[in-house]
């Protein structure tokens, strides 16, 4: 379903579609990471929920998630 924003539930949806996909314990830095990715993936055009996972996912992973820049992740 496309978005015209994201809501608080997409961004807990999607934080929990990656913890579970890397089977990772749950890092409130890590989380807001991946949050922050995120709204960076809906602001380039991307705003169904399911597509912004499929890129978190494949973009960004666990070894990313430990970096504290991520600006170039997306491109």
């Amino acid at each position: 379903m496309n978005h015209l924003f994201l809501t608080l539930s997409d961004l807990d949806k999607l934080s929990a579609y990656w913890y579970r996909h890397y089977d990772m314990p749950l890092d409130e830095a890590v989380s807001s990471r991946v949050c922050a990715l995120a709204i960076q993936i809906y602001r380039l055009g991307i705003s169904s929920v399911d597509d912004i996972s499929r890129i978190l996912i494949a973009r960004f992973p666990p070894e990313r998630a430990s970096r504290k820049l991520f600006s170039d992740t997306v491109h």
